[in-house]
């Protein structure tokens, strides 16, 4: 850095990564762009987009849950934590979910 000051990135699990964007362009980037709706956010994150990214998906709800370009925010604990809540197995494909199941799932 050019003010004396040092930046310290420190991903002992290798997962992460940085990357240097202009101002103002952070929503812009390819890895951001490509990322599904906050799980906390009730505007962008419903029961419609929800049935409408997960209906034609034949892979296990929980799988989906953890994926991050269909729903943020929800890792394994939660995604165990939403699925108990809601009374669906993880192991359920998403196009044989009900809407019953979506609602609760969402909620």
């Amino acid at each position: 850095m050019t003010d004396g000051n040092s930046l310290v990135y420190n991903d002992v699990r290798k997962f992460g990564t940085m990357h240097l964007v202009n101002k103002g362009e952070e929503l812009n980037h390819p890895s951001i762009k490509k990322l599904g709706p906050e799980v906390n956010n009730e505007d962008t994150f419903t029961e419609e987009y929800f049935e409408e990214s997960t209906s034609k998906k034949i892979k296990n709800i929980k799988e989906v849950l953890l994926d991050q370009e269909v729903v943020c925010g929800i890792g394994n604990i939660y995604a165990d934590e939403i699925l108990f809540a809601a009374k669906v197995h993880p192991q359920v494909k998403c196009n044989e979910l009900d809407t019953v199941q979506i609602s609760s799932i969402v909620r």
